[in-house]
Parts: structure tokens; C-alpha cells; sequence
């Protein structure tokens, strides 16, 4: 049986160059979103995980408010969701988002979870519960707001169901 690395995460409000570089350092695009031309809001909350002391991978958080049909919705953003190719396929995106939704329910206390990603990952994030919006989601985009190109996804962080209606980010994706 082969042995189970040692798993360890932590929590930075801001990555140092080092850290970037590690998780973001070895290819161009790595998020596959460039072709977009999105502007990203930054995130105030990453959570990072070493396998053996090393940086393997990153979830980053923030709380923010959406509009759906008008009405407000708190909701924990997750984004910038990466493993260093070395490190794939062993868990660690899916025991860092797990640990994000416990913080989402537990400290943020919001309701949902919400993020963007590319119909390649949709499955990934499907597994793990999250399910994507129908309905179209509006995005801040200079010079105005766009409906968002990418997979809009939440995750109940109660039991409850994403209301349906039109989505207003009020914001940048993140």
C-alpha cells in the first residue's frame, strides 16, 4: 500500500513572489481563461497546501455580495483554484476546496459558494457538489458589464437551493 503524503494547509492574505512563482511560475496560461480578457478581482484570503513542506497547491476566498433578480446574496468566492503539474492528481485541490466550504458555512457564514471556471473543470467541480448556474451572470468588464463567459458554479453551504433569475456579479470575476 503506498503511503499517504503529509498533507498540510495554511492560510496567507497575501502571496509573497515566492510562493507565486511555485504555484504560478511554470507555464503561460495556466488557468486557460486568458483568450477572455477578463480583469480579475483579487482575492483577500488563500489557502495554501504542502505535501511534505513543499507548495503544492492554492484555493483563494473572499466574501462578496451577488444580486439575483435584485436580491442580495452573500456568497464565498472562490478562484485562482491551481496544483503544480508535479502534484496533480492527489487530492489536494479537492481537500483544499473541501476545506474552503467549511469556512464558507462555518466562519463566513454565507449560503453559498461561487465560482468560474472552464467546462473542462465543470466535471471536477460537479463531483465535489458544486453545480452550475443556468441563468445568465452579469460580470464588471471595462467598459461595461458582459454576461460571463465561463461556467458560473455555487455550492450550497446550507441546505438550500440557488434561486433562480438573473445574476448580477456587481464585480469583477474572481
Amino acid at each position: 500500500m503506498t503511503p499517504i503524503p503529509e498533507r498540510t494547509i495554511k492560510l496567507v492574505r497575501a502571496l509573497s513572489e515566492a510562493e507565486r512563482q511555485t504555484l504560478e511560475g511554470w507555464g503561460t496560461n495556466i488557468f486557460g481563461a486568458d483568450h477572455f480578457s477578463l480583469k480579475w478581482r483579487p482575492k483577500d484570503r488563500h489557502f495554501l497546501c504542502y505535501e511534505q513542506g513543499e507548495l503544492v497547491s492554492k484555493v483563494s476566498l473572499l466574501k462578496h455580495e451577488v444580486y439575483v433578480e435584485g436580491h442580495p446574496i452573500d456568497v464565498g468566492g472562490i478562484g485562482g483554484v491551481v496544483t503544480v503539474p508535479s502534484a496533480c492528481g492527489r487530492g489536494h485541490a479537492t481537500a483544499l476546496l473541501q476545506h474552503t466550504a467549511a469556512i464558507m458555512r462555518d466562519e463566513l457564514a454565507v449560503p453559498f459558494g461561487l465560482l468560474f471556471c472552464l467546462e473542462t473543470l465543470a466535471p471536477f467541480y460537479e463531483r465535489l457538489g458544486w453545480q452550475r448556474v443556468s441563468q445568465a451572470v452579469l460580470i464588471d468588464h471595462p467598459p461595461g458589464k458582459i454576461i460571463c463567459p465561463m461556467n458560473t458554479m455555487t455550492l450550497a453551504c446550507r441546505r438550500q437551493k440557488w434561486p433562480a433569475g438573473l445574476v448580477d456579479l456587481r464585480s469583477q470575476p474572481w
